[in-house]
């Protein structure tokens, strides 16, 4: 349920991952490849006011320091 409630413009998880052309299950593994420290934050809700799922799955480097310039966290 939580993909569907931050997919909220498209309706369902369903329909943006038939949009997209990509799986529940491969956004899953992209997020295992996310530096520990933004993870933290994450789930302690303390990210960026600028970080979005939308910009996390719109791609991602793998380097941990380019996903911090990336996503706001210096």
């Amino acid at each position: 349920m939580r993909y569907a409630v931050a997919c909220k413009p498209c309706g369902t998880g369903a329909v943006c991952q038939r949009r997209e052309g990509r799986s529940k299950k491969y956004d899953l593994a992209r997020l295992a490849y996310l530096a520990p420290d933004i993870t933290g934050s994450i789930l302690a809700g303390s990210q960026p006011r600028s970080f979005s799922l939308r910009k996390l799955l719109r791609g991602m480097p793998l380097a941990w320091a380019d996903q911090r310039r990336r996503f706001g966290y210096g």
